[in-house]
């Protein structure tokens, strides 16, 4: 058997070529129409690539394969041209990740001459030594970093077995991303494995460890997610707004009392201030509230410009009045004004990610300069910038400053073409591209929000299969959401194929049927209504998987991926269909040699004995009542919903069977012609055993005129398995 693009030659149950990377799947149904018609023998068809179809293997070209991920029974292969294609993956190649040495120490740089804080440093050592959550929030600008850095480092008790974890610059990170994050720092693991959630919170469970969230951007709901996933670790986080309601303790931070303030700018400047610079000070402390990042940059101010502390008080004061504003407004005014071309250009650069932090390999392209390194230092000097080598972010609060004064359209616009030709270019170098998916996301979630769709297109669909194959799954869904309302937005219906295709495949993998049901079936439905067969055979072989519907048939929907797949109750009536059948035949033969009808059922008297045997019908593949006397043997009904009575004696039609399909239901006077002839269309003779049929519509041919016996044999059904 030969690779039907290279030649190559392949085993009959190849996934995938070893020689050109195409996929060995299953025809999509015209083709296998086509064969078939040509005389071709029937192969029965498998829920798995490999398939083949009339005789013949077929190939499906994936594009660029980018990369392999093993997660829980499946092996997804994420390719550029028709999406992912999922396998069950064979026992042997399930990966089992082995835990790292304990305890674990991933910790910041250590941070001395903490200022003041003696208070909340004691009251959060002892409730985290308690095995409870601490939580401090505050203003950007207040100090919160600062002493989650002293913390991490702080001297506990034995209660933390495990080690201490450190985590920052997660701005945009998802949860199933920081979940997966906490994952890699206990265990390690080849990059194509990826633990379902569910792995992760069993090897979570009883890990006793410090974690620290730094600035952390999540809901209130998110933060208790994270902790019920690591139940046994203890959780100390910082963000600009209460997020633990409930458990633990929570401390709001204020600005530094006016001595530590005093030393602290002292320290910056490198001098104590002198006795005028002292009432300059007082003043001063009164209006910037004692904030340790607004009185660092007062004092590079001061020190860099060659600025008295009197001339800047004066400065800021003349600021807030003319254009209102507080002062301490003012000071960042003042402090951005004297900022060269290219400072305000990186500034504008590091804007557009939204927090996020970027390096200077893209800052460079960001903001059109040869070398951002000398305005990257002058821009630290002033404590506008900070660094996390080797990237690079903006201090405090400076980013939103910068979208409410600056017009950065042209910047946002720059950076969705920058980002998109870089990671185009960085297909087959997924790190890369997660190392700058912070940044990407902040791009991402701006540009939805200014209605740039065109832009988010390209560079979603850039992106998003790099951030699967490195198990990213979490930002993998938020590209996809942003990728998919642009491409509705633009009307574009392939795009919507594509999005919806990539959201289903990413669903089945993490067992989410509902989901995967729905989106594959709406891309089935998009992808097959283009014309576009191999994508269509992708779709189709990844919602097979499901069991779900794999032809021209399948569930119809607007491309809006909103219930547009199976109905959630078809999984029950499968189920209902497969006991209603067996129950039917195993009554019917007990019933024949037993009289068991007698003892179930009562007797009628009079003339309204029953004709035609009525049988339950079975889903598509039962036998149908046998006909009474000349009439025509009922047809086999589905095993659900209204069920027809027994066949009709004589001339009369069969009476109508009950609600549920069940004969004793369906049993009674309505149920039986009450003229027909007892000779001619006798209930035994006639009786749906001995006159049953199948076929794979479930009619029954007419019954014999003398004795009901049906006029051919039992013709035996075709079945596809999982078709």
């Amino acid at each position: 058997m030969n690779c039907p693009k290279c030649n190559h030659s392949i085993s009959e149950w190849t996934h995938f070529c070893p020689d050109c990377g195409a996929a060995i799947i299953a025809a999509p149904e015209p083709l296998a129409r086509e064969a078939s018609q040509e005389g071709a023998a029937q192969i029965e068809v498998r829920q798995q690539v490999g398939t083949v179809a009339g005789g013949q293997v077929v190939g499906v070209d994936l594009g660029e394969v980018l990369g392999d991920v093993n997660i829980g029974n499946y092996t997804l292969r994420i390719g550029t041209l028709n999406g992912g294609v999922v396998n069950v993956a064979p026992t042997q190649q399930r990966q089992v990740p082995q835990p790292r040495p304990a305890p674990v120490m991933l910790l910041p740089r250590p941070f001395s001459g903490l200022l003041d804080r003696e208070e909340e440093v004691s009251a959060a050592a002892a409730v985290l030594e308690g095995a409870s959550p601490v939580e401090f929030h505050g203003p950007p600008g207040v100090g919160k970093t600062t002493l989650l850095h002293y913390l991490a480092h702080y001297k506990f008790g034995p209660v933390f077995p495990a080690g201490v974890l450190f985590f920052s610059e997660i701005r945009h990170r998802p949860v199933d991303d920081l979940l997966l994050d906490f994952f890699d720092a206990f265990y390690d693991r080849d990059p194509s494995y990826l633990p379902t959630p569910v792995q992760m919170r069993h090897a979570l469970r009883d890990e006793r460890a410090l974690v620290v969230l730094d600035d952390v951007d999540l809901e209130r709901e998110e933060v208790a997610g994270l902790m019920d996933a690591a139940p046994a670790s203890v959780f100390l986080s910082a963000a600009t707004e209460r997020r633990l309601w409930s458990g633990g303790r929570t401390i709001a931070l204020r600005g530094l009392p006016p001595g530590e303030a005093l030393t602290l700018i002292e320290r910056e400047l490198g001098r104590p201030l002198g006795e005028e610079d002292h009432t300059n000070f007082r003043q001063l402390y009164a209006v910037l509230e004692g904030y340790p990042l607004r009185f660092l940059q007062l004092g590079a101010l001061v020190r860099d410009e060659g600025i008295s502390l009197a001339g800047v008080a004066e400065r800021l004061q003349q600021h807030a009045g003319s254009v209102g504003g507080s002062v301490g407004e003012a000071l960042t005014a003042q402090v951005l004004a004297a900022r060269s071309e290219d400072e305000q250009r990186v500034l504008a650069a590091l804007a557009v990610s939204s927090g996020a932090s970027v390096s200077e390999e893209h800052l460079n392209e960001l903001a059109g300069v040869a070398d951002a390194r000398p305005a990257l230092q002058s821009l630290q000097q002033r404590k506008l910038v900070q660094a996390h080598s080797p990237r690079y972010s903006l201090t405090g609060s400076l980013d939103e400053t910068l979208r409410e004064e600056w017009d950065l359209t042209p910047w946002y616009e720059r950076a969705l073409v920058h980002f998109a030709t870089w990671a185009e270019e960085q297909r087959h170098a997924p790190d890369r591209v997660l190392e700058a998916a912070d940044a990407i996301l902040g791009v991402l979630q701006r540009s939805a929000q200014n209605g740039r769709w065109e832009g988010i297109l390209r560079l979603g669909r850039a992106t998003e299969g790099q951030l699967a194959v490195r198990g990213h799954w979490g930002a993998w869904a938020q590209t996809l959401e942003w990728q998919l309302e642009a491409a509705r937005q633009l009307g574009d219906r392939a795009a919507i194929a594509w999005s919806l295709h990539q959201s289903g495949t990413r669903a089945l993998c993490l067992e989410d049927t509902p989901t995967a049901r729905r989106d594959l079936s709406e891309a089935l439905r998009l992808r097959e209504s283009l014309g576009d067969r191999e994508g269509a055979a992708v779709t189709r072989h990844n919602l097979n998987l499901l069991g779900g519907f794999g032809g021209n048939n399948g569930p119809q929907g607007n491309g809006s991926g909103g219930g547009a797949g199976s109905p959630a109750w078809w999984p029950l009536l499968v189920g209902a269909i497969v006991v209603v059948a067996i129950l039917g035949l195993l009554v019917s033969r007990l019933g024949a040699g037993e009289g068991i009808w007698e003892r179930i059922l009562p007797t009628p008297s009079g003339n309204e004995s029953p004709q035609g045997g009525d049988q339950p019908g079975g889903g598509g593949a039962q036998p149908g009542g046998g006909g009474g006397g000349t009439q025509p043997g009922g047809e086999a009904q589905p095993g659900s919903g209204a069920q027809p009575g027994g066949g009709g004696g004589g001339t009369q039609p069969g009476g109508g069977g009950g609600t549920t399909g069940d004969r004793t239901t369906g049993y009674g006077t309505t149920g039986y012609g009450t003229t027909g002839d007892g000779t001619t269309g006798d209930g035994t003779t006639g009786d749906g055993t001995t006159g049953g049929g199948t076929g794979t519509t479930g009619d029954r041919t007419s019954g014999d005129g003398t004795t009901g016996e049906p006029n051919c044999c039992y013709q035996e059904e075709t079945s596809y398995e999982g078709a």
